[in-house]
């Protein structure tokens, strides 16, 4: 009996191991996409069509663009955030992938939605979605 309660110990602790391992992997791809974000094309040419290439996209990135069109003061950081945003992470997720608090987050939104034509009543995240 006593085996059998180690092994259940051993898988539990296993388990949880694995989990947390996973979420910040989890966490490491989401900042890499955050960073250098991707565009996935499909090839039709491969006769299936079912073939996917990633590319990177270039520095004319239409959020991006669209975003120092409408903010030129915008920062790399607060770009970055924005991208995060617009991905629909909530703060706490926003600090773990960017590696800062989420105090530092609520002022990085708060700046960011001051250097936006928003109200009081417009969502950030809907705003930056629909860009």
């Amino acid at each position: 009996m006593k085996d059998f309660l180690r092994f259940t110990l051993f898988v539990a602790l296993a388990g949880t191991a694995l989990h947390e391992y996973l979420k910040r992997r989890q966490l490491e791809l989401r900042l890499a996409e955050v960073e250098h974000p991707k565009v996935q094309e499909v090839h039709p040419s491969t006769g299936s069509g079912t073939e996917v290439q990633e590319v990177q996209e270039s520095s004319t990135d239409t959020f991006a663009a669209a975003l120092s069109a409408i903010a030129p003061d915008i920062t790399p950081g607060e770009m970055r955030l924005a991208r995060c945003i617009r991905q629909g992470l909530d703060n706490k997720q926003i600090a773990e992938t960017l590696a800062m608090s989420p105090d530092a987050i609520k002022k990085g939104r708060y700046r960011l939605r001051k250097k936006l034509p928003l109200t009081t009543l417009d969502s950030l995240e809907t705003y930056l979605c629909h860009l």
